[in-house]
């Protein structure tokens, strides 16, 4: 078809266009990749007229491998130019009588409705038969009558085979144009056509070949306008979804660092506020903590954030100062000085294992003249506190250690308040466990001396005021 098509010249331009001849389905593809060579750009306005004309075939298979070829060139240029290149199905009539040229009608159907494109303008069927006076409507109901019957058979031969499931190429349109000489064969596919439908066989007109047969310029201004998504693009478009998805996922990560560094600040905070001053231990403990904080956080205001948490989602000043300020306005209380304080604390020491089964916290049967000594040198007197503080070595869990000395210094106690008259406002009880070694834990003997009991005299103001 191609030497029908470009007989002046090898190029047709036109305005919405340009014209490129390819001999077969097999060449296609060579010439895309040759266009692409030159003009990669040019992959978004490819577009491929595929020419069909009934009348030059004779056997339904070789136009049936036509097409199939065809198909397959489709889908690697498609591939090659990285863009779905839209293609037209074009055919035409031979030996219809033509108006005048400028007015020559292309019968476009796309989406199952026809239409009649012209030069001039672009209209439905029936408008386009209504325009004309009397004469040439029964001409141009003719045209479209044979133009409808040749759809028909674009439809069954032709389309069936390109929307099967092997191929799935459909066009983007399909035209038929009323040629004024086309080359055709005897027992063409159309004749068996109209054959097998009217049980009339028309004859071939001898029309000729003079001619140059028309283009469908009417179908260039259907084409798409496509964005020119070439490779290039595609990988750049990619990149840039690549980078976004990178960036929320690290704004992400950043604020859940950052949710978690001001959820522990502001829970080292909250502990330290709830502990009364009263308790000085156990604030300190956690005023050691915030300025652990502290050091952390004026780290990151001096050389700047970790990256984990930037992306503009410090929080910064907003949990620094309030660490800095409750660091400064903490002050210890007072401790009150009473004038017993200067006096010595008289304390006893009695061996746990002389009192106790081991891990046990009820008194032995032996351990009467001990405490009994241990009696005698306790007295008690207003001012003046008797704590017992039970203590055990290193060996075995912390809890269960501290749980068991201040059941042993509960039972000394108990035992002096039954075999004395001292009341009980004189005594204080306190299970310090393995908490203050007297001795080493590393050995037996070490041991054995951390496994003890302690009766003190601690002076108190307020302690034991009912001893006359």
């Amino acid at each position: 078809m191609s030497a029908h098509l470009f007989t002046d010249s090898p190029v047709r331009q036109v305005s919405e266009g340009l014209y490129l001849p390819v001999s077969d389905e097999e060449q296609l593809v060579a010439q895309v990749e040759r266009l692409l060579t030159l003009r990669p750009a040019w992959a978004s306005q490819f577009a491929v007229a595929y020419t069909v004309m009934p009348g030059m075939y004779r056997d339904a298979a070789v136009l049936t491998g036509q097409l199939r070829r065809f198909a397959h060139s489709m889908a690697t240029v498609r591939r090659r130019a990285g863009v779905n290149v839209p293609w037209l199905l074009w055919s035409g009539l031979s030996g219809s009588p033509l108006p005048e040229r400028a007015n020559s009608p292309w019968f476009i159907c796309t989406g199952g409705e026809v239409q009649v494109a012209t030069s001039a303008e672009t209209t439905m069927p029936a408008q386009w038969i209504a325009q004309s006076g009397a004469q040439e409507r029964s001409q141009r109901l003719c045209y479209l009558l044979k133009a409808e019957s040749l759809m028909q058979w674009l439809d069954l031969n032709v389309l069936a085979e390109l929307n099967g499931p092997e191929a799935k190429c459909p066009p983007l349109a399909m035209t038929v144009g009323l040629v004024p000489s086309l080359p055709a064969v005897d027992n063409n596919l159309w004749q068996l056509w109209i054959t097998a439908r009217t049980g009339l066989t028309p004859d071939i007109a001898d029309t000729g070949t003079d001619d140059a047969l028309p283009f469908p310029d009417a179908l260039l201004r259907r084409l798409p306008r496509q964005s020119g998504f070439t490779p290039l693009r595609r990988a750049c478009v990619t990149m840039l979804g690549v980078t976004t998805v990178a960036g929320i996922a690290a704004l992400c990560l950043s604020a859940t660092a950052n949710r978690q560094l001001l959820r522990q600040v502001g829970d080292d905070l909250h502990r330290f506020y709830a502990v009364p001053a009263e308790e000085f231990i156990t604030k300190a403990r956690h005023l050691s903590v915030l300025k652990d904080d502290a050091v952390m956080l004026d780290g990151y205001y001096r050389e700047g954030e970790p990256l984990r948490l930037g992306l503009g989602l410090y929080p910064g000043e907003r949990i620094r100062q309030p660490v800095l300020r409750a660091i400064r306005d903490w002050r210890p209380p007072e401790q009150k000085m009473d004038v017993t304080a200067s006096l010595p604390v008289q304390t006893v020491r009695l061996d746990s294992m002389s009192l106790f089964d081991v891990g046990q916290a009820r008194l032995k049967d032996g351990s009467t003249k001990v405490l009994v000594d241990a009696l005698v040198n306790i007295r008690a007197k207003p001012g003046w506190l008797i704590l017992v503080a039970g203590y055990t070595d290193a060996t075995g869990d912390e809890k269960s250690n501290q749980q068991l000395s201040l059941r042993r210094a509960e039972a000394v106690r108990n035992w002096m308040l039954q075999t004395s008259d001292i009341p009980a406002t004189c005594f204080a009880v306190q299970g310090l466990g393995e908490s203050q070694p007297a001795a080493t834990n590393d050995t037996p003997q070490g041991r054995a001396v951390n496994r003890r009991v302690e009766i003190s005299l601690v002076p108190r103001s307020d302690a034991c005021q009912d001893v006359k």
